[in-house]
């Protein structure tokens, strides 16, 4: 016998707020309705207890150390300004860390990344449909200084093609501290680096102009050895109408990496 089972709809104007018996109600979209649905039986206490979870326990504390980074990381870019980033930033951000973390040797649920073994999201896309490099010829060297209290920059940029309209172009450095680097069990932040960055926003140059400068971002106080360093570009466009500026809407971010 073949038993079909339909979910429930809500018919009615009633607004319902919160659960009742184990149901709860929610917007279905595409289809325009409200539905009702009955709640998982999984609970947190069988989630973090019971054997047969130990790989989502697992999952679940690397993805939380991938999430903390890339919320650090989050942190640092706020300070370029809107419109650098796409809009799913959070979720791309801490896929790919969780990516690299996945990939390292040791026990599962435990591994972490460690500050000095590589530079991490090397040449880091902010947005996939805006990319530097499919702009202009880019290049950089850095140099974090012994004690991790400063960053150097050597850049050169070359322009290529440029967003219809732009007659200028403005660059923007940007270098911070991330603390939520490694995993700890009963975790706590464990250095207050949110508000340790350095920016610097470049002269604006012509479409025609070429780029080559170095760049010192001072961080005071210097960073941890166990935290790491995000350091990130940003391009912006422009047009000139009457002397004067105006920023067009196409904005380029990377991040150059993670240190």
């Amino acid at each position: 016998m073949l038993i079909l089972t339909v979910m429930a709809e809500q018919k009615g104007i009633i607004k319902l707020k919160g659960k009742i018996d184990g149901h709860s109600t929610y917007y279905h979209s595409p289809t325009g309705k409200w539905i009702i649905r009955r709640n998982g039986i999984r609970t947190r206490e069988m989630l973090m207890q019971k054997k047969c979870f130990a790989r989502v326990r697992e999952h679940m504390s690397e993805f939380g150390v991938a999430s903390r980074i890339g919320k650090s990381i989050r942190r640092v870019l706020q300070h370029m300004g809107k419109g650098y980033t796409e809009s799913y930033i959070s979720g791309k951000l801490t896929s790919s860390i969780l990516q690299i973390i996945q990939s390292r040797d040791g026990e599962k649920g435990q591994r972490q990344l460690e500050p000095g073994t590589g530079i991490l999201l090397k040449d880091y896309a902010l947005n996939d449909a805006l990319r530097i490099h499919s702009k202009m010829l880019y290049s950089n060297a850095i140099e974090i200084v012994s004690n991790r209290d400063a960053v150097n920059i050597d850049l050169t940029i070359k322009q290529q093609s440029a967003p219809s309209g732009a007659t200028h172009y403005g660059v923007k450095l940007i270098a911070g501290g991330i603390s939520d680097w490694q995993y700890n069990e009963g975790y706590s932040e464990q250095y207050d680096l949110r508000h340790v960055y350095a920016i610097s926003t470049l002269p604006e140059l012509a479409i025609t102009s070429d780029l080559i400068t170095s760049v010192n971002l001072q961080l005071p106080p210097a960073i941890p050895n166990d935290a790491g360093i995000a350091l990130a570009i940003g391009v912006c466009y422009y047009q000139k109408v009457n002397g004067k500026l105006h920023e067009l809407s196409e904005k380029y971010g990377e991040i150059i990496g993670v240190y």
